[in-house]
């Protein structure tokens, strides 16, 4: 992981998030589809992580852009049913 410094951690974010919000749907799908496909075969062979998991559920339930967002904004440990 490359070291932002504290100041420009903020500007880093919203130039990443651009980027992601303005990059070819049809790419963003695709990398998506991928990932999710990936993910669903490997969770019959092993558990998946929390973040995994998240993602595969944000594919189901918004799939395209909010999943690709979740591989690149911070962790966080939900509260789940």
């Amino acid at each position: 992981m490359m070291s932002i410094p504290r100041c420009g951690r903020k500007e880093a974010l919203k130039a990443a998030f651009t980027a992601l919000m303005t990059a070819d749907a049809g790419k963003v799908a695709d990398a998506v589809n991928a990932l999710a496909a990936r993910l669903s075969e490997e969770a019959a062979e092993r558990k998946l992580t929390a973040k995994e998991q998240l993602i595969l559920r944000l594919n189901d339930q918004y799939p395209k852009v909010s999943c690709a967002i979740a591989t690149r904004l911070p962790a966080v440990t939900p509260s789940l049913p």
